[in-house]
């Protein structure tokens, strides 16, 4: 698990909570959108969603709303090592859409009354593989050239590993703090002074840490009770996935120390795998103390 003070604005719980400035908030959904939303407002749910089917909570990073009712939801992703979970995203924005509209459609309202939605992802890897910097979807018809269904929804994916050479300016000095942790504007500066105070906040601290508590059990325990059969392959691969993100940490991961940790079917063996990478201070102390033999120099 990352120190808390270690924590920079490309990790989910910091762009949360700095993004809670009214300011920064703004600025940052008026760079992304490419012209100015004007004032926002965050709704009453804090951020969380919960669908209706099996009463499963979401939690948003950022969740706002404009003056003329359009929603932006904006998401940290960092990279996976697990390539099935980074191709999850489509159809993770696709659900988060679905929980809006669900959310905001008040019983006995027109259809008419949906409030536009965008969904954004800011990934510090390229989602799909073709070197842009922004991914925009809307639906259109694949018969008749430039017909757009105008149903209200965007779904936005930007790449901070891109070539920046025709982003606008202000685009580009924020992807690049958010790739780098270099500030080159007055956005930028903002944002890090946001950060600074993020990390001197007692409160926030704490939080983190029960935030932390909670997302593990919510993964390796299981929730949803009478949904358990077919489930065990699942939760091992989202413990491998857990322990690798904790090495991102503390030093590059070796392939082969990847591969070795998703290829292992041992719930027991990851568990204890996970507990040593919270603690370990160094990729070779992990190496040591989990007994994984790889054939690599670290």
């Amino acid at each position: 698990m990352k120190d808390y003070k270690e924590l920079t604005f490309r990790d989910s719980f910091m762009f949360g909570k700095v993004t809670e400035d009214p300011q920064i908030c703004r600025e940052i959904v008026s760079i992304l959108m490419g012209s100015d939303v004007g004032e926002l407002s965050h709704p009453e749910q804090e951020k969380y969603l919960k669908a209706i089917a099996d009463g499963k909570f979401v939690r948003l990073d950022i969740l706002a709303e404009d003056q003329a009712e359009s929603l932006y939801d904006v998401e940290m992703q960092n990279k996976s090592h697990d390539k099935e979970k980074q191709l999850e995203l489509p159809k993770r924005s696709r659900y988060y859409q679905s929980m809006l509209d669900v959310a905001y459609l008040k019983e006995a309202s027109n259809y008419r009354n949906l409030k536009n939605v965008y969904v954004i992802f800011i990934c510090t890897f390229d989602p799909f593989g073709e070197g842009k910097y922004c991914y925009t979807f809307r639906n259109a018809c694949r018969e008749a050239d430039g017909l757009e269904l105008k149903d209200g929804t965007q779904k936005i994916f930007f790449n901070t590993t891109a070539e920046m050479m025709d982003a606008p300016e202000e685009l580009t000095n924020l992807l690049r703090y958010i790739q780098t942790g270099k500030v080159s504007d007055a956005v930028t500066e903002r944002i890090e002074r946001g950060v600074a105070k993020a990390r001197e906040n007692a409160e926030w601290r704490v939080e983190y840490m029960k935030s932390y508590v909670y997302l593990q059990d919510a993964k390796y325990e299981g929730m949803l009770e009478g949904k358990l059969e077919g489930r065990q392959e699942g939760r091992q691969e989202d413990r491998a996935e857990a322990i690798l993100e904790l090495l991102d940490e503390i030093g590059p991961v070796p392939q082969e120390l990847s591969d070795a940790i998703m290829s292992e079917c041992n719930m027991d063996v990851l568990k204890k795998w996970h507990k040593i990478s919270a603690k370990a201070q160094g990729i070779d102390e992990f190496i040591e103390k989990s007994g994984i033999n790889i054939a690599v120099s670290v």
